[in-house]
């Protein structure tokens, strides 16, 4: 584990806000940032980043931490490699050493990582075969990828055999499990495993590291279902977050600050080799907020180019949404009909392509044509059909200001009232919430203790002085064990010489979610300075009353039974001076009352 001194400088050196900026669409809230939760479903943002104390927090969920438990939680990483991402990011070199929990950790990812980089080198050993691959090489060179196009990728081949990389890779000692879990085979019911991949050309997926995590394989046969397999999703691959090409295309969508999607990994290989560097495709699934917040990271400008037949205009329109939700609006750009990327850039040459991307149109703009043509204007019903249908699409947006000029845009296209719009759609965010609250499977009960027991742990961090007061009082006067641990920890920090902070905390249980989100939430809690020292003498007392008052009363169920003398005495003795105690304490519970 990195020391102390180094975690806080790297700490120090990043910005929470533009980490998870990164990643989700953020909006500023006051002193705040606030987003839909990444880590549960809702339409309300609820998740709430601070960036005076550099942590996050999810008042829907209980999510929370610091800039690291992010990473960790949103990217499926172990801290190690949070821990060096933010390295990376801050210019901060690490020093070669590392515990045997993070080489364990690393170790069980690597050997995902080693599974299928063993599966990309069987593949492209197969392509390469003079007869194994010759079916696999004419497709290729049919759709006119070149030799450099095909290494610099790392095509392959799958033979038609139900166990050829099974086969390959056992003997190399991985085993049944690792290679399934890595999505590389498949178990039957009875049990017995077989090659997921077979009689497919192979497009290795790699990370933003470069290292492959999963592929896409197309059919040979004709008449094969499915035309396109997809690896399934494990340790390392998460296909919602994920985007084909992107590692090749970085340097060159920054370039441009533009970005273009297409639907398949042909496509992108194909533009690719024309010279067009800026594209991307998803890894056979929709296209997500996740991949939005991505791409937004490098250029400023998303474009849809999708077929131009209804299929294409139906996809564009679902990406469109998601890009929308994401407060992105994203461009379309259609192509003619009956072309697709390849034929196009092969028959006019790549500026066509280029052409038809740069004339994309705003997508607000080509939804509305677009149900402008499924609809007769006008008249009312219709254009009232088209105006309804756009409100659906902007009430799913949680940016108000981006709603807003949106409301005011199918105002004017609509011939409506933009008052009568911003209601509707305030009409429809209502509704939804509703639906989804009353869909939604119910919920892991939500860490809630005391109030004021709380309020008290939360004053105890970065202040030794309320430490010590609570060490005094005792931990084991709060009812919810999670806060006796959590204070326990403060008081320890304290007697370390340590600052009692969040950061020390979160810094205790990496891989502990609950914890994590427990502090976030403590540290989020309001402070009056000015307040604090009368008010933790009166928490302190309100603590303690209850304890003082189980203890007299126990004294006083014995003294109904004692015959002795003496021990009937020390029994009256004690509940008097517990009785003292206990108007000392409502005094100083009531002082600032009048």
């Amino acid at each position: 584990m990195p020391d102390d001194d180094l975690k806080e400088r790297i700490r120090a050196a990043v910005d929470i806000v533009t980490v998870i900026g990164e990643r989700i669409p953020l909006k500023k809230a006051g002193r705040n940032f606030v987003a839909r939760c990444p880590f549960h479903q809702e339409k309300t943002p609820s998740f709430n980043v601070n960036p005076e104390r550099q942590i996050y927090h999810c008042f829907g969920c209980g999510a929370g931490g610091d800039v690291f438990s992010f990473l960790m939680e949103h990217d499926k990483v172990s801290f190690p490699e949070a821990l060096r991402t933010l390295a990376a990011k801050a210019g901060i070199a690490l020093p070669d050493r590392q515990s045997a929990r993070a080489r364990t950790n690393e170790q069980a990812r690597d050997i995902y990582y080693r599974a299928n980089a063993l599966a990309r080198e069987y593949f492209i050993a197969a392509l390469n075969d003079p007869a194994k691959g010759e079916a696999a090489r004419r497709y290729l060179e049919r759709r006119g990828l070149t030799k450099e196009t095909i290494a610099t990728f790392g095509l392959g081949f799958a033979p038609d055999a139900w166990d050829g990389f099974m086969s390959y890779a056992r003997p190399k000692g991985l085993s049944y499990e690792v290679l399934a879990n890595a999505g590389l085979l498949v178990q039957n019911e009875q049990g017995r495993f077989y090659d997921r991949f077979r009689g497919r050309v192979m497009f290795p997926v790699v990370n933003d590291s470069g290292r492959t995590v999963a592929f896409g394989a197309r059919t040979l046969d004709p008449a094969g279902e499915p035309k396109y397999l997809n690896s399934s999703e494990s340790p390392v691959y998460q296909k919602g977050r994920i985007l084909y090409g992107l590692y090749h295309a970085r340097d060159a969508i920054r370039q441009e600050n533009s970005v273009l999607i297409v639907e398949g990994y042909m496509d992108v290989l194909q533009l690719m080799q024309a010279g067009i560097r800026n594209v991307v495709a998803t890894c056979g699934t929709a296209l997500t907020r996740e991949h939005g917040a991505i791409l937004r990271r490098y250029a400023d400008r998303i474009i849809l180019l999708f077929d131009g037949d209804e299929a294409g205009i139906r996809a564009a329109s679902r990406a469109g949404d998601v890009l929308l939700e994401a407060g992105i609006e994203g461009h379309v750009a259609l192509l003619p009909g009956g072309e697709d990327p390849d034929t196009l850039v092969s028959a006019e040459g790549p500026e066509a392509l280029r052409s038809i991307a740069e004339r994309g149109m705003p997508y607000l703009q080509f939804r509305w044509e677009t149900l402008a043509r499924q609809n007769n204007l006008a008249t009312i019903s219709g254009r009232n059909r088209a105006i309804s249908d756009m409100l659906d699409v902007i009430a799913r947006v949680d940016d108000e200001m981006l709603r807003g000029m949106m409301a005011n845009q199918i105002a004017q296209w609509g011939v409506t009232d933009e008052t009568l719009v911003q209601r509707a759609i305030a009409r429809r965010r209502r509704q939804t919430v509703r639906r989804e609250q009353e869909a939604a499977p119910p919920q892991t009960k939500r860490w809630a203790p005391p109030h004021r027991e709380k309020q008290l742990v939360a004053w105890m961090m970065d202040r030794p002085g309320v430490c010590q007061q609570v060490a005094e009082m005792g931990v084991e006067r709060f009812s919810d064990p999670l806060l006796q641990e959590i204070a326990a920890s403060l008081i320890r920090l304290k007697d370390l010489g340590e600052l009692p902070s969040a950061a020390a905390l979160l810094d205790e249980k990496r891989e502990d979610s609950r914890w994590a989100g427990a502090v976030a939430e403590l540290a989020q809690m309001h402070c009056d300075e000015r307040e604090i020292g009368r008010a933790v003498t009166q928490l302190v007392a309100s603590l303690q009353l209850p304890h003082l008052k189980r203890q007299i009363d126990t004294l006083r169920a014995r003294l109904r039974v004692e015959k002795g003398i003496r021990e009937t005495i020390e029994i009256t003795t004690e509940i008097q001076r517990l009785g003292r105690e206990m108007e000392i304490l409502n005094d100083l519970l009531h002082s600032g009352e009048n």
